[in-house]
């Protein structure tokens, strides 16, 4: 499998869901465990895996197949593609009402959980939510809301019929089918007593605001500041001093936190322990590996590169990542010169060298302060060699981890290289830890 970009939703789109205090989004893992375990690897993989952007939410998938928007595929492909995410999302229901009966606290909770992940932004049209990779289809902006209507599993009966207007309501049929959206304006509260709390409620503000606010602001009589506070002459100075520094600190908690390494479960939850167990995934790699064949045709790098002004000689090489992290693409000639961005050596040029590091806090890997130039949050580096008038021999690709970005100092950062030639593109990938270096793979000229 190949861990796959498919788009970035902006944050201020839609607003991600929670179960208790904690977002739904970061219980992908064991989202992901409880699915596969219970149903299968095609129901697990119906959900994108998110991930925190800088202005919004990155989705990703594992996937062989080249990942496409349901707007790209012609209308039979489409159709089928509905069918079969209506089929899994039918099924998630089903185990999201059995664990929603359960006896235990931990098995409702679940079912809460799987009911929530169901639930996608009725402002969001589905072409931009609903992807498909070969036969899978994959979900992006579950669990999450617009600020209008929310919609369930049942959003892809969307495209059978327009809804009526009115309040998208939820309702639920028989046990084990499928949740189904229901429009229409919702029924006012038979309950005579609404407005009565509505009545104390507003008298509740009203005292609040003559004891704490109106005895000092408009200095009325002591006989009317019997139980009204006023703060001491500068008090307000040393509040606002202490809330600029526990906001200072919850920063640095925060930075702290998204540098941490991953917890990762080993052993099975104990929902999933009467349940077969599935086959461990493989581990990664110990060193990158291209795909099977080259790709003669032009592919997705190949139009990052030109978007970025990028040149193409008859070898070709293209670094992508993903974050504020300064990688280098360097490739060292038959010489053993080593040629890195911005450089022209032994017959190549490395000509986009983006997320430029001018500044590290210490060493290599360490954090960058400044940059050259404009960061960006999918940079992109290149380079291309041409037989006439380069070295002949063997040429070494290698991805260098020179800086590392502020929000995350000491995560590993996955990475993409493309080397195409005259056979074609091969790609291979990789996850590089901060200072150091990954071999990629060699070429020949002549």
């Amino acid at each position: 499998m190949t861990r796959r970009f498919l788009t970035e939703t902006p944050a201020n789109q839609t607003r991600p869901l929670t179960v208790g205090r904690a977002p739904v989004h970061d219980s992908w893992d064991q989202l992901q465990t409880l699915l596969g375990s219970a149903l299968g690897p095609k129901h697990a993989a119906l959900f994108a895996q998110p991930y925190a952007g800088t202005d919004g939410v990155g989705w990703m998938a594992d996937t062989a197949a080249e990942p496409r928007p349901l707007s790209a595929l012609p209308p039979e492909a489409r159709a089928a593609a509905l069918e079969r995410a209506e089929a899994l999302t039918a099924d998630v229901a089903a185990l999201a009402q059995r664990y929603a009966s359960g006896k235990s606290a931990e098995d409702r909770r679940w079912g809460m959980m799987l009911d929530t992940i169901q639930q996608q932004p009725a402002g969001v049209p589905l072409e931009d939510r609903l992807w498909v990779a070969g036969d899978q289809p994959v979900l992006v902006q579950w669990g999450a809301r617009d600020e209008s209507t929310v919609s369930t599993g049942a959003l892809l009966r969307e495209t059978r019929a327009a809804p009526d207007p009115g309040i998208t309501r939820i309702a639920r049929g028989a046990a084990g089918a499928a949740p189904v959206l229901a429009s229409g304006p919702v029924a006012a509260s038979p309950w005579p007593w609404a407005w009565l709390l509505w009545l104390l409620f507003a008298a509740i503000l009203a005292a609040i605001l003559l004891v704490l606010v109106a005895a000092c602001a408009l200095n009325l009589p002591p006989s009317w500041q019997v139980f009204a506070y006023c703060p001491p002459e500068g008090r307000a100075e040393v509040v606002r001093a202490e809330g600029d520094a526990l906001r200072r600190e919850v920063d640095r908690l925060t930075l702290v936190a998204l540098g941490a390494p991953r917890c990762d479960v080993d052993d099975p939850p104990r929902w999933a322990a009467d349940r077969p167990a599935t086959a461990a995934p493989p581990p990664p790699a110990p060193v990158p590996t291209p795909t099977d064949q080259p790709d003669p045709g032009p592919t997705e790098i190949d139009r990052a590169r030109e978007d970025a002004g990028g040149a193409q000689g008859d070898v070709t090489v293209t670094l992508l990542w993903n974050g504020r992290s300064d990688l280098d693409l360097t490739v060292v000639c038959p010489s053993g010169q080593t040629m890195i961005g911005g450089a022209s050596r032994c017959g190549g040029t490395i000509d986009i060298d983006q997320n430029r590091c001018s500044g590290r806090v210490s060493g290599n890997g360490s954090v960058c302060r400044t940059y050259f130039g404009t960061v960006s949050d999918n940079p992109i580096e290149n380079g291309y060699f041409d037989a006439d008038g380069g070295q002949e021999g063997t040429y070494s690709v290698r991805v260098r981890h020179y800086a590392a970005s502020e929000v995350a100092p000491r995560t590993p950062v996955p990475w993409v290289v493309q080397l195409r030639d005259a056979a074609g593109a091969r790609r291979f990938e990789g996850v590089v830890a901060p200072g150091e270096t990954d071999d990629v793979t060699t070429f020949r000229l002549k």
